[in-house]
C-alpha cells in the first residue's frame, strides 16, 4: 500500500480537518479489509473496531516516528482496537451468551457453506491474535516480518504460531463431519 505523503500527515498533526478526511479516505478501506475478517464478518463490530482505529490514529498521529511505514504503524493500531474491542464483547458475550447446540442443521448446510459460514465457523474457534496473524498473511499478503513489526512478536514466533494454528484448523474441520463434506 502507498502510504500518504508526509504533508497531508503534518496537516493532520496540525488539525486539518480535510487532511484529515483525506488520511482516512485513503485508509478506511485498508483498516475495513483488516478488521472485518478480525470480527468475523460481523459488520457492526467492524464498523465500532474502525471507528475506534481512527480516533486513536487521530488522537497519536503526533507520536508516529515514521520509524516503520504509515500503513504498518496504522495496521498496529487496528490490530490492538480488534483486539480490545472483540476481547471486551467476548467477556460480555460469556455473561450474556445463550447456550447454544453446536450441531448445525444439516439440511441448512449448503446454503450456510454458500454464505461463507464454514469460513466463520473455523475463524469463531481461534483466538482474536490467530485470526488477525490468518487474515494479516493470507489474505492481506503481509509478511511474518511485517506482521512482527505490527504484533510486537518475532516472525519466528509467527511462523510457529501459523503452523500450529494450521493443524488446529485441520483438527475443527476433522472433528466435524459437516465442515469436512464442504470442504473436501
Amino acid at each position: 500500500m502507498v502510504d500518504c505523503d508526509r504533508v497531508t500527515i503534518e496537516l493532520v498533526v496540525r488539525g486539518d480537518e480535510k487532511a484529515f478526511r483525506r488520511l482516512y479516505g485513503h485508509y478506511a478501506p485498508f483498516v475495513w479489509r483488516i478488521v472485518y475478517r478480525t470480527a468475523g464478518n460481523d459488520r457492526d463490530a467492524a464498523q465500532e473496531i474502525v471507528q475506534e482505529t481512527f480516533v486513536r490514529i487521530h488522537r497519536s498521529l503526533k507520536s508516529y516516528k515514521a520509524a516503520s511505514s504509515l500503513s504498518t504503524w496504522i495496521y498496529r493500531i487496528a490490530f490492538n482496537a480488534a483486539k480490545s474491542f472483540l476481547m471486551t464483547q467476548a467477556r460480555h458475550n460469556k455473561t450474556t451468551a445463550p447456550l447454544s447446540d453446536d450441531r448445525p442443521d444439516p439440511h441448512s448446510f449448503a446454503d450456510a457453506y454458500e454464505a461463507g459460514e464454514v469460513v466463520n465457523k473455523i475463524l469463531g474457534e481461534l483466538s482474536i491474535e490467530d485470526r488477525f496473524l490468518l487474515v494479516a498473511k493470507e489474505v492481506d499478503g503481509l509478511t511474518f516480518e511485517e506482521i512482527a513489526d505490527i504484533s510486537g512478536k518475532t516472525s519466528e514466533s509467527l511462523r510457529t504460531r501459523m503452523s500450529r494454528m494450521k493443524d488446529k484448523i485441520k483438527s475443527i474441520v476433522d472433528r466435524k463431519p459437516l465442515l469436512k463434506e464442504a470442504v473436501t
